[in-house]
């Protein structure tokens, strides 16, 4: 039966004892030669911590071998006076398995913790999403309407919500096999020459029957003029005239912002800026869904 864990032995150190010494056994003297065991528990022959050191001599005479405790206390003193002047070398790759148990530990805390700081901001994510779409409605009293006073209210429709998690989902990368239509359009977009930035826009899309949906969150359009989100706007267009060239699909388009809809676009027009906002373009794809 192989043994894959248990105790071994690893020579660490060998020296030529100075001191007097006479072999117990073959009576020649200063023929000693000392050796340092270190003793270490392992899994699969990898050392995994240290348990503790043994001193082997051998008479370089006659080869018989001692035990520390098997030596005459003379021979002993001379021994351990040797390695008190001249301690033996560390060897500190008896605990490699520590080591590396203990990097594990650390890396499983630092994804623990990247991952409760992920979800908290996610979860802050979701919760600004939630407040984009105030509304402010004039509050009654006994049936009379008071101007001074509002209300605000948001009724957040089932359309609006779907949109906003679709956002959530948005990929920086999207992947070729798995969102083939956000992989074209990120390497037709040159997002370096309009200003963007190249990793700094997030993709979705999604068919439903003949209808496309693409939404993108660039993070820098607010940086962009009116003249160079226009070019983007364009761009959009121009790149999904390519991609969607065999496919006649009917398009919808939304690109989002600082927490808003700042360019919608379906078959029944174009809207921008603050207009985009409070437009419900999109709605007719959300609502077939």
């Amino acid at each position: 039966m192989i043994v894959f864990f248990g105790l071994r032995s690893a020579r660490i150190e060998s020296r030529k004892l100075d001191a007097n010494t006479t072999c117990e056994h073959c009576n020649s003297e200063n023929s000693f030669i000392a050796s340092v065991y270190g003793n270490y528990f392992h899994v699969f022959w990898i050392p995994i911590f240290s348990t503790g050191k043994a001193i082997v001599v051998e008479c370089n005479h006659c080869k018989k071998t001692y035990h520390l405790k098997d030596l005459s206390p003379d021979n002993q003193k001379a021994v351990q006076n040797s390695f008190n002047e001249n301690p033996p070398k560390k060897a500190k790759w008896l605990n490699l398995g520590c080591f590396v148990i203990l990097g594990f530990v650390f890396l499983f805390i630092c994804l623990a913790i990247y991952s409760i700081i992920l979800s908290s901001f996610n979860d802050d994510y979701e919760d600004n999403y939630d407040t984009d779409y105030p509304t402010y409605e004039e509050s009654k009293i006994d049936g009379e309407t008071n101007d001074d006073e509002y209300v605000i209210e948001n009724p957040d429709p089932k359309w609006i919500k779907t949109l906003k998690k679709d956002l959530l989902e948005s990929e920086l990368y999207p992947n070729k096999e798995e969102e083939p239509v956000s992989y074209a359009l990120q390497q037709c977009l040159d997002t370096e020459t309009l200003g963007l930035g190249e990793d700094d826009i997030g993709y979705y899309y999604e068919v439903n029957d003949d209808e496309v949906l693409i939404l993108l969150q660039p993070w820098n359009l607010s940086k962009l003029n009116e003249k160079e989100k226009n070019a983007f706007y364009k761009k959009i267009d121009h790149c999904l005239d390519i991609i969607l060239k065999d496919e006649n699909y009917k398009r919808f388009i939304g690109v989002y912002d600082q927490h808003e809809l700042k360019m919608q676009k379906t078959p029944k027009g174009m809207v921008k800026d603050s207009t985009a906002k409070s437009s419900e373009l999109l709605k007719e794809f959300y609502d077939k869904i």
